[in-house]
């Protein structure tokens, strides 16, 4: 779609005039230097003025960025760590749970376990209160 005003012509992969949304499908060579990526900013930013288009843009968010390390930090922890040791809990236990190596290894799980559970708290925080936006 092409909008036209009287200094240029913006090009629109999608609009959704109801709804005052626009999409813009480009990649990461559209962005690639700061420039560019400012200049993609203003445009936005021209059409929620001129068009009454609802421009969000969220990725450089506190409250964004935070929770989506966070989870990819649980599930690399999860895949890496916490299952591994879940199936070394369970051979333990197989041959009897009274023994210091299946005493150490339970406190390492449930000390990890506390400290992703403390990280989704600190998730849920943040995309609650939406700090930093």
């Amino acid at each position: 779609m092409r909008l036209r005003n009287p200094k240029q012509v913006i090009r629109l992969d999608a609009v959704w005039w109801e709804a005052g949304l626009a999409v813009e499908l480009d990649g990461r060579q559209a962005h690639a230097t700061a420039r560019a990526f400012d200049a993609d900013r203003e445009r936005d930013r021209r059409l929620a003025a001129q068009y009454g288009l609802h421009v969000v843009e969220l990725w450089g968010e506190l409250w964004v960025v935070v929770p989506f390390v966070i989870l990819v930090a649980i599930l690399g922890l999860g895949g890496a760590v916490l299952a591994p040791t879940e199936r070394r809990l369970a051979e333990l236990a197989a041959s009897g749970m009274d023994s210091p190596e299946y005493d150490a290894t339970f406190l390492r799980e449930m000390t990890l376990s506390n400290v992703l559970a403390g990280l989704v708290l600190v998730a849920i925080f943040l995309m609650v209160t939406k700090l930093g936006a």
